[in-house]
């Protein structure tokens, strides 16, 4: 099995906010775009200002989005898989 922490620190997550892109950015260690997900919007999947961001030990993604007053989940792939109110 491939050492999870070494492969989560050759990535940077950047939540894009202030734009009306609203969007979650993935980048290599050079700063090669390698995804990009979400758009403007309250449906699963979008967002309104996505501020904090954690990855779980198994790859999950949590994305707090602020307007929305709710934290998205997603799997590795990038599917919103569950939405959890706050």
């Amino acid at each position: 099995m491939m050492d999870f922490w070494r492969l989560i620190r050759s990535f940077v997550w950047i939540s894009n906010t202030g734009s009306l892109e609203n969007n979650v950015r993935k980048y290599d260690i050079n700063g090669n775009l390698l995804l990009n997900f979400g758009s403007v919007g309250s449906a699963p999947g979008d967002f309104r200002w996505p501020r904090g961001m954690a990855v779980d030990s198994t790859g999950n993604i949590f994305v707090a989005d602020t307007d929305m007053e709710r934290v998205q989940k997603f799997v590795p792939l990038s599917l919103p898989i569950t939405l959890m109110n706050t």
